[in-house]
């Protein structure tokens, strides 16, 4: 519990530092043209790499996201109790 309320405090701490960027490619508006917000939010993580700047976290929604990614000193994050799968050399994340 713990580790829990640590690691928790830690995101938090981390979202304040930057802005949330939201990838969702199952929303009916996604859209790489987007700003990445929670209403219309991008649909690929390579879109939010290219927009995000250090200190920024990108939430990722459930999905399956074959792509590769040039990332920034940025975080990537899974939604909420949702671990990520990534394969070598890219993200290939496999969220459900």
């Amino acid at each position: 519990m713990r580790h829990s309320l640590v690691a928790a405090g830690l995101l938090f701490a981390q979202v304040l530092a930057g802005r949330t960027i939201v990838v969702n490619q199952k929303h009916r508006l996604a859209s790489d043209e987007n700003p990445g917000t929670a209403q219309r939010p991008l649909k690929t993580i390579n879109a939010a790499a290219q927009i995000a700047q250090p200190g920024d976290t990108v939430l990722v929604r459930a999905g399956t996201y074959r792509e590769r990614v040039a990332t920034a000193p940025v975080s990537y994050v899974a939604h909420f109790g949702v671990p990520p799968v990534c394969g070598r050399g890219s993200v290939r994340a496999v969220l459900r």
